[in-house]
């Protein structure tokens, strides 16, 4: 006896689905140890920041992960809401497990009835003491706001706290995020994006490769830091490219920028990085600055401040060039751009 029509093409599409589902299963095992296809970015540039710990009041309440995160008083779901209560708060505490700086960053959803404060008052718990805002939760919903970069030492002792008991609206407890920042001194509040070899390959805005399209930039151990290291002899473009990937950082033409280099100071010739600027005639236009190498053997920050920045990928499709000279390797451990 012959099936209907309609139930041979069910069973094609149960088929279909279950043959797809065994291809993917089977793909992702094969892959965790050799990758069906390279990618185009650096391994040692990953894209997750194997540093950075993220705590959902969301996801983690659900999951009973009261250590990371807590809420005290009458809080609703989903969201995590709650109109003001006295004694009311919600704390976002992470394990540090390496000391150093952090980039705090909070982010919260959407205000779709309009009834979300305009006064949430929040504070960090740091190596520092105690550090309170003032936060708008209508404005820049559903993207990362930095409260600050704050030094934490190790273990459970640094938090993000939410006090509920007063506001002009609701309360949402949604998500917190700390991100490592490099260790030099930027303005804790100040815009800034960086990228840093030092925990994990921290990308925060920024790209480093060593070929136009984003080859493997090697990483080493170098004067006592992790960092990446080109050496011109070496490699077929003898140049660090750089991308900004945030594209508030782009186009600048109003906004100084400075640009922070943390290099190791080896050697007695010179590196150079190259970037463009708006033109008074229209156009663009290349600039270029030196940085003296003195040999003394230190980590050193180089600073310079940029007007009438065009980010706009002319340089081989990146932003700007970060550039050794012919003999001398190139060890750099972070790279920051900060709107001054």
């Amino acid at each position: 006896m012959s099936r209907p029509i309609k139930e041979i093409n069910m069973l094609k599409k149960i088929s279909m689905a279950l043959l797809s589902t065994a291809m993917t299963s089977s793909l992702a095992v094969w892959g965790e140890s050799k990758p069906a296809v390279k990618a185009s970015a650096s391994t040692n540039n990953p894209k997750k920041n194997i540093g950075e710990i993220v705590i959902s009041g969301e996801v983690d309440n659900a999951k009973g992960e009261l250590k990371r995160f807590e809420l005290i008083g009458d809080w609703s779901s989903p969201g995590r809401w709650i109109s003001p209560s006295p004694g009311a708060k919600a704390v976002w505490r992470p394990n540090i497990t390496e000391p150093g700086k952090y980039a705090v960053q909070l982010k919260y959803v959407d205000d779709p009835n309009g009834d979300h404060a305009t006064d949430a008052r929040f504070s960090v718990t740091h190596a520092g003491g105690k550090s309170s805002f003032e936060i708008n939760l209508k404005n820049n919903v559903e993207i990362y706001n930095l409260l600050g970069i704050f030094s934490f030492k190790s273990g459970w002792d640094g938090f993000v706290e939410l006090d509920a008991a007063k506001a002009n609206g609701n309360l949402v407890a949604d998500v917190v995020r700390f991100l490592p920042a490099p260790e030099f001194p930027m303005q804790e509040n100040a815009p800034a994006k960086w990228m840093m070899a030092e925990k994990g390959c921290v990308t925060n805005g920024l790209e480093l490769s060593e070929t136009p399209t984003g080859g493997e930039l090697p990483l080493t151990k170098w004067g006592g830091k992790t960092a990446w290291k080109i050496d011109p002899g070496k490699t077929a473009d003898k140049n660090i490219f750089v991308r900004i990937t945030d594209k508030a950082f782009k186009n600048e033409a109003t906004s100084p920028l400075e640009i922070v280099i943390e290099y190791y100071d080896e050697g007695r010739s010179s590196c150079s990085f190259r970037f463009e600027t708006y033109a008074d005639k229209g156009g663009t236009v290349s600039q270029e600055t030196n940085i003296a190498l003195q040999n003394s053997k230190t980590w050193k920050l180089f600073r310079s401040t940029m007007k009438r920045v065009y980010f706009g990928g002319q340089l081989k499709g990146n932003d700007f060039l970060i550039i050794p000279t012919k003999s001398t390797p190139l060890v750099i451990a972070a790279v920051a751009l900060i709107k001054k």
